[in-house]
C-alpha cells in the first residue's frame, strides 16, 4: 500500500510540475491539452483513489484534485508561454471523478463494498 501511496503523490507532483512549467518545456503528448488533462487526472485519482479507500477519503481525493486543476489554471496566468484555459479546468476535475468512480465501481462488484481498510 505504501507503494501504491508514494506513486499516487508522485503523480500528483509531476501534475503540478508539468503545470507550471514555461509552455515550450511542457510535453504534448495527446495533441490536446483537454485531454491531456483528463488524463493526468484520470491517472492520478486512481493511483489516490487505490492508495486511500474509506470514503471520506475519496471525497478529499476529489476536492483537492478539482482545487488542484482549478489553482493550477490560475497559477499559469503567471508563467511565460502558458495560458489559462476555462475548459482545462473541468477536464480535469472530470478526469479525476471519473477515475474515483472507476476505483469506487470496481471495489463495489468485486468487494460488494466501495471502501476496505
Amino acid at each position: 500500500m505504501t507503494i501504491i501511496r508514494a506513486n499516487a503523490w508522485l503523480a500528483v507532483v509531476i501534475v503540478i510540475i508539468l503545470s507550471m512549467v514555461p509552455g515550450n518545456l511542457r510535453p504534448h503528448v495527446l495533441g490536446n491539452s483537454g485531454y491531456e488533462h483528463f488524463a493526468a487526472y484520470f491517472i492520478t485519482s486512481i493511483l489516490l483513489a487505490v492508495g486511500y479507500s474509506p470514503p471520506m477519503q475519496l471525497l478529499a481525493i476529489l476536492l483537492m484534485l478539482a482545487t488542484c486543476a482549478g489553482m493550477l489554471e490560475i497559477v499559469q496566468l503567471s508563467i511565460p508561454g502558458r495560458t489559462a484555459s476555462v475548459s482545462d479546468f473541468p477536464a480535469g476535475t472530470i478526469g479525476a471523478w471519473i477515475g474515483v468512480l472507476v476505483i469506487v465501481l470496481v471495489r463495489w462488484v468485486r468487494f460488494g463494498t466501495i471502501a476496505f481498510l
